[in-house]
């Protein structure tokens, strides 16, 4: 369809909802203005009606008030009704007053009894036609003691207001078909120019700033296309730099480590980057628009986002995040202000401290625990020291005690530091070589070794896999480590008569090993903390044992670092369990 076409059908639809407009309004005023006379007629009547009652004897009298009604409705358009103040009919125009019900329940009659004019518009019963009521309270001596009711046929002003109707519209539709043969001839001389900004216009919508349009003249439409032509330029200039600069800002949000959150003046989220998604955990796809509240679950950020609302100025604090998973979060939060100075949202900084935080923690739990180690053997071996040199040297009997617990402190402080030292290297992730290494044959040297130290004390068994499993991908000294930490806390936990028990087998692709004793046991309490660095169930127990309360710690950062994993299960007084798993060797490699 061509532009001349649907500009000429668009003006047959403005000309067209102007006809229905005008003719809607006049019709409806005319029809008001109608209807008004036609209740004000009713109103004089039954005013002119009321006038002939001046006394309330006479309006008390039912055949008096009948007669007089009679005689009205011969010179006087319409159904004449009298009713008393209690709704009895005294009189009608148009049937037996005697006949007819009481009115008392008619709304018209309801609010002329009121004091007020009544109307309404219904179907009578006693003469079968629908009726427009008006109703006229009859007051004697200033009081209501009737009503006086005038009744008109619905017909009749539906008729008049027909013809009203037709009149009416039949003017403006003539003078709709002038002004659309007018808007015709205009519409042919104005379509040409209006056409070719019309194509450019589309153009732009699309995206091509390129093309331009052709002068007409000097009219206003050749400094229109002149302005679209400036305005292309500019736009096309314009949307280069917007595009090079939204490409550099999405960049830089997508692989900023911080997380960044936009919040409009509502606490709605307009932008946020992948690294807040990620630290808040959210999995939602469309979170634009939505409250804070409802997208992150944490009320202690809505309070410092509506906090730095209303104190317009940037800063800095801390929160905990509990769901999907615990978390602590560093947050800077700054106002969004426009223009002209006003508020119009806030930013907000995320960095993930939980890292930082369990660090800091574990830092200085260490240092704590390893002042205290050191600061009990090197307390021990001074006061023995101190006895010593006071002259309990000249006892033989005391001063061979004091050399032996001297070298026994001696003893922990080098298995402390041996210890310190191992953990210093793990942590530091010191690059050791990795082999393939057969676990029963690395079980069956650390037994040895057992064996002969504790072959009269506890009963020592092993039960290797029946078939040959496959080799290990780890450091075999390291593992050998583990093993001999396992084994020795279970014999030194395990009393006299006791049994201890290394077992092995291959589960899925994986070695697993047990070291299972049936000793002293751990409580279920202690359970989840017996793999945290100088922790121990009885420090007191562990002390007189030699141990540094390093060994499990070191254990699991040895499995965890070849992708293994360590488990536990123990009962007080019934033993101990240690499960450890390591991946076999890859067999891609060995081929």
């Amino acid at each position: 369809m061509k532009f001349r076409t649907r500009l000429f059908l668009f003006y047959i639809i403005g000309v067209g909802l102007m006809t229905f407009l005008w003719a809607a309004y006049f019709v409806n005023f005319e029809e008001n203005r109608v209807r008004t006379s036609w209740h004000e007629h009713e109103l004089i009547q039954a005013k002119l009606v009321a006038a002939y009652f001046t006394d309330v004897a006479q309006f008390k009298d039912a055949v008096q008030v009948s007669r007089t009604v009679a005689r009205i409705a011969r010179v006087a358009d319409g159904r004449i009704t009298v009713v008393d103040a209690q709704g009895k009919v005294l009189g009608d125009s148009s049937e037996d007053y005697s006949k007819l019900p009481n009115h008392s329940d008619r709304p018209e009659i309801k609010e002329a009894l009121l004091g007020m004019v009544g109307s309404s518009s219904r179907f009578s019963a006693t003469l079968k036609k629908r009726l427009i009521y008006v109703a006229y309270p009859l007051r004697l001596h200033g009081e209501i003691v009737g009503v006086i009711r005038i009744a008109k046929q619905q017909s009749t002003l539906d008729h008049l207001l027909l013809r009203l109707r037709v009149v009416i519209i039949s003017g403006i539709m003539v003078t709709a078909f002038l002004a659309l043969a007018f808007g015709g001839f205009m519409m042919r001389r104005l379509t040409e120019p209006v056409l070719d900004l019309k194509l450019l216009a589309l153009r732009i919508s699309k995206g091509d700033l390129s093309g331009r349009v052709r002068c007409f003249g000097d009219d206003e439409l050749a400094d229109l296309g002149l302005a679209f032509n400036n305005m292309a330029e500019k736009l096309s200039a314009s949307f280069a730099v917007i595009e090079d600069e939204k490409r550099k800002l999405e960049v830089i949000l997508e692989n900023l480590v911080n997380g960044i959150l936009v919040i409009d003046g509502e606490q709605k989220i307009i932008l946020a980057n992948p690294a807040a998604r990620d630290i808040l955990g959210l999995n939602l796809k469309n979170i634009q628009g939505r409250p804070v509240l409802e997208v992150v679950l944490n009320h202690h950020l809505l309070e410092l986002i509506q906090e730095v609302n209303i104190a317009r100025q940037a800063f800095e604090s801390e929160l905990s995040l509990y769901y999907p998973h615990q978390k602590q979060i560093q947050v800077f939060l700054a106002p969004l202000k426009g223009d002209q100075g006003n508020l119009v949202g806030s930013i907000v900084v995320l960095n993930d401290v939980t890292q930082l935080r369990r660090l800091e923690r574990i830092r200085q739990d260490f240092v704590a625990n390893v002042s205290h180690e050191l600061r009990t053997p090197i307390t021990s071996v001074k006061a023995m020291t101190e006895t010593l040199i006071g002259g309990a040297w000249q006892d033989q009997e005391m001063l061979e005690r004091y050399l032996k617990a001297i070298d026994q402190e001696s003893d922990r402080l080098a298995n402390l530091i041996n210890d310190l030292l191992e953990l210093a290297k793990l942590d530091s992730r010191v690059e050791v070589t990795d082999e393939p290494f057969d676990m029963a044959d690395l079980i069956g040297e650390v037994q040895e070794r057992f064996i002969t130290l504790n072959h009269d004390t506890v009963h020592f068994t092993m039960d290797l896999a029946a078939e040959k499993l496959p080799l290990v991908d780890a450091n075999r000294d390291r593992v050998k480590q583990v093993l001999i930490n396992l084994l020795d806390n279970a014999f030194k936990y395990t009393p006299a008569g006791g049994q201890v028990k290394i077992s092995t087998w291959q589960e899925e692709e994986r070695i697993k090993v047990a070291v299972a004793d049936n000793g002293i046991g751990i409580p279920q309490a202690d359970l989840g903390r017996i793999f945290e660095r100088f922790y121990r169930v009885d420090k007191a127990r562990s002390r007189d044992k030699g141990g540094t309360g390093l060994g499990l710690s070191i254990v699991k950062h040895i499995v965890e670092s070849y992708g293994g994993k360590i488990e536990v299960e123990s009962s007080l007084h019934q033993g101990s369990v240690f499960t450890f798993s390591l991946p076999i060797q890859n067999k891609l490699e060995t081929n």
